[in-house]
């Protein structure tokens, strides 16, 4: 997955240093990138509506390029949801969303260099070796389709 930044220009997020649970509308913020932005916040309950206050995050002034936002609960394994920007809402799992959820953990001293992370698609295993982060997992089809001639016309047109 690659080298990992937690320094706010790298993030990119306004400031300067780390940005680890740092307050941000009421909730303790830390944020890392792991090819793209993302936001942990650990909860002790991932039964929660969490878009409402992801959008908060998502949105904050703090990142001007916008941010993932990942809900983590500390555990063996680590749970995570993850709210994606661009989707605008929750995906099953997201492997930058998992590594960044790892990483955050590993540096508030919650967990070592190999994490089991647990998405709403599936098992992932997270490791570190210094700054730079490895992912495994499953590759599994959850959706097949077939365009219509109708969309396959029109695509044709555009090009």
């Amino acid at each position: 997955m690659g080298n990992l930044k937690f320094d706010r220009p790298s993030i990119p997020a306004v400031g300067s240093g780390e940005l680890i649970l740092v307050e941000i509308d009421d909730y303790e913020v830390s944020s890392v990138n792991t090819g793209v932005p993302h936001s942990v916040i650990m909860v002790d309950d991932l039964d929660l509506e969490i878009e409402d206050i992801a959008q908060i995050i998502r949105y904050s002034s703090i990142f001007p390029e916008g941010t993932n936002v990942n809900f983590v609960k500390a555990g063996d394994p680590l749970e995570v949801r993850t709210y994606e920007r661009g989707v605008e809402g929750e995906t099953y799992s997201c492997g930058t969303g998992a590594v960044a959820s790892a990483a955050i953990a590993r540096k508030l001293g919650l967990v070592g260099n190999e994490v089991m992370v647990e998405t709403r698609g599936g098992p992932l295993i997270v490791s570190f070796e210094g700054d730079r982060a490895f992912l495994e997992g499953p590759a599994v089809t959850v959706y097949t389709g077939e365009l219509s001639d109708e969309f396959r016309w029109s695509l044709s047109q555009e090009t």
